[in-house]
C-alpha cells in the first residue's frame, strides 16, 4: 500500500514478486481526516486483493506494508508534513486488513530505495526520492540504513538557504522548497540543480558515498539539472578530486515506493519461511 499527498495505491504480488492485481486513486489526501484516508486505503487494498483472488480463489495474504511520506516508529506516523499528519497510529487503523495480524508501516523513500537496491548492481548508494515532497535513504551493501531511531536521510529537509522560503516542516530554505513538485514547475533547471548540489554535497561530506541516485519526479529530468548540480558537487565535496561522485537516474521509475512496500513483505516471508509451516 502507499499513501501520498495526491494518490493512493495498492498492489498484490506473489512470492516471486509478480504483480497479481493493482489499484490506484488520484486526489487530495492531505490533512483533515487521516482516519478517512486510511479507511479509503484499506478499501483500495481489499479491492485489489479481491481482484487477485478472483483469478486464484486459494490465494492467501501473508503480509502487508504501507509506504507513507513521513517519519515512522512502531506503526505510528509521527510526522508527515506533506500529509499534515502528526501521531497517526496507522498500524492500528489497518489492523486485520486481509486477515494479516499486523500491517508494517514504512517511510516511502526508504521503501523506494529498497526496490532500487534490488534493481541495480551497486549495493551502496544515496537515494533521493522526488515527488510532492523530497525524501531520501542511504543504502549500504544492499541494506537501507535508518540511523539510531530509523529517521535518517530526511534529505528534503536539509537546509539549502536559511533565508529561503518557509517549508511545511516549519523550517526555512529546505531542499524540498527547491526540488519538490511545485518547485520543479516554478524554478529554472539551473536553480533546482544548484539546490540539489548544495544539499547533496553537504550530505556526501558527512557520509562519504560515491553514488547518488535520483528517483521519482527527479529521474526523468536529471539531464536538465545535472550540469549545475555536478558543478556544485565538484566545488563543495571536499574529497571530490580523489573520490568523484557519480549521479544517476533511478532504474525503478514506476511506483517505486509501492514496489518497495510489496518487496518488504515478500522479503519478510522469505527471511522466515518456517512461520508459514507453523501457521
Amino acid at each position: 500500500l502507499e499513501i501520498g499527498a495526491n494518490h493512493l495505491g495498492a498492489v498484490v504480488v506473489d512470492l516471486r514478486g509478480t504483480t497479481l492485481a493493482a489499484r490506484e486513486v488520484r486526489g487530495d489526501f492531505t490533512a483533515p481526516s487521516p482516519t478517512a484516508v486510511l479507511a479509503t486505503a484499506a478499501e483500495l487494498a481489499t479491492a485489489a486483493l479481491t481482484q487477485a483472488q478472483l483469478a486464484n480463489p486459494h490465494l492467501e495474504l501473508l503480509g502487508a506494508t504501507l509506504a507513507v511520506p513521513g517519519i515512522v516508529r512502531d506503526g505510528v506516523i509521527l510526522d508527515a508534513p506533506r500529509l499534515g499528519w502528526i501521531d497517526v497510529d496507522a498500524a492500528a487503523a489497518l489492523a486485520g486488513l486481509g486477515g494479516v495480524t499486523s500491517v508494517v508501516i514504512g517511510n516511502e523513500a526508504s521503501l523506494a530505495a529498497l526496490a532500487e537496491s534490488h534493481a541495480r548492481t551497486q549495493s551502496t548508494f544515496l537515494y533521493l526520492s522526488g515527488g510532492v515532497g523530497i525524501g531520501g535513504a542511504q543504502v549500504v551493501e544492499g541494506t537501507v540504513v535508518g540511523g539510531v531511531h530509523g529517521f535518517a536521510s530526511e534529505l528534503g529537509h536539509v537546509v539549502v538557504d536559511p533565508a529561503g522560503p518557509l517549508c511545511r516542516c516549519g523550517a526555512t530554505g529546505c531542499l524540498e522548497q527547491y526540488a519538490g513538485a511545485q518547485a520543479l514547475a516554478r524554478l529554472e533547471p539551473a536553480e533546482v540543480g544548484r539546490a540539489l548540489g548544495i544539499a547533496l554535497a553537504s550530505t556526501v561530506n558527512v557520509i562519504d558515498v560515491a553514488t547518488l541516485v535520483l528517483g521519482g519526479t527527479l529521474a526523468p529530468r536529471l539531464e536538465e539539472f545535472l550540469p549545475t548540480m555536478q558543478a556544485e558537487l565538484e566545488r563543495r565535496v571536499l574529497a571530490y578530486p580523489w573520490a568523484p561522485v557519480t549521479v544517476e537516474p533511478a532504474l525503478v521509475r514506476e511506483t517505486p515506493s509501492l514496489r518497495g512496500a510489496a518487496l518488504e513483505s515478500v522479503l519478510a516471508i522469505l527471511a522466515d519461511p518456517e512461520r508459514l509451516i507453523l501457521a
